[in-house]
């Protein structure tokens, strides 16, 4: 086997193991959402009832969250990929546009096509402070934060981020901004800690997959400080 070609079937074994973690890890609990799977679902009721009190006893909370919500809406989430896929072409990184476009795009076929799956209903707050369409499960802006924030972050690794401390900070930050979308949909009350669960883990399989898929590396790290 060549080596381009052996390059090609690595990471075609490394992306369908990747899938087969997602799979081994989503599928139950999808199944268990389809069957509501008792302890699953007071579990998420619990957390929904949590939620909705913290909404109330904490001042300015919801008003944070609805904010906050944002750094996953699917809208602002696709402009700011096209954006970045537009920038990366007009700086000669066509291979890293594309591993933009790709990944906003999956995210956003995948998550209608799984909440038309599962088919389940969105939770239901006493006193309703924020409106959502379409079925729950799985969280479209965790899914969708989850796939941008991480390629986001693997781009810069790839063109600007050198240092290690700002590869530190920057995959934090990532990290915060899925945690926090993914805690602003509960609060919200428009998803149950289960779809967002199943939204960021599916999202950052879909970054991995993509990421091995165009074999996207960092920039060696300097030493500076």
């Amino acid at each position: 086997m060549s080596q381009p070609a052996a390059r090609v079937a690595s990471r075609l074994v490394v992306s369908l193991l990747l899938l087969g973690g997602v799979v081994v890890l989503v599928l139950p609990l999808a199944v268990l959402v389809r069957r509501n799977w008792p302890p699953l679902t007071r579990l998420d009721t619990a957390v929904t009832a949590a939620a909705e009190r913290a909404g109330h006893d904490v001042d300015g909370l919801l008003s944070l969250a609805r904010v906050l919500t944002y750094l996953g809406d699917p809208w602002l989430l696709t402009a700011a990929s096209a954006l970045l896929a537009v920038a990366l072409v007009m700086v000669g990184a066509p291979r890293l546009a594309a591993y933009v476009a790709t990944a906003r795009v999956a995210a956003a076929l995948l998550s209608p096509v799984l909440k038309a799956i599962v088919g389940r209903d969105r939770p239901l707050f006493d006193e309703p402070v924020a409106a959502a369409f379409g079925p729950s499960f799985p969280s479209g802006h965790a899914l969708g934060a989850a796939t941008f924030w991480p390629v986001l972050f693997v781009v810069l690794l790839a063109v600007v981020l050198t240092r290690p401390r700002w590869r530190w900070g920057a995959g934090v930050a990532a990290g915060v901004i899925i945690a926090i979308v993914a805690g602003s949909r509960v609060v919200l009350g428009v998803h149950y800690l289960s779809d967002v669960l199943a939204g960021v883990l599916i999202g950052l399989a879909l970054a991995a997959i993509c990421t091995v898929a165009f074999e996207v590396r960092g920039r060696p790290a300097d030493s500076g400080r």
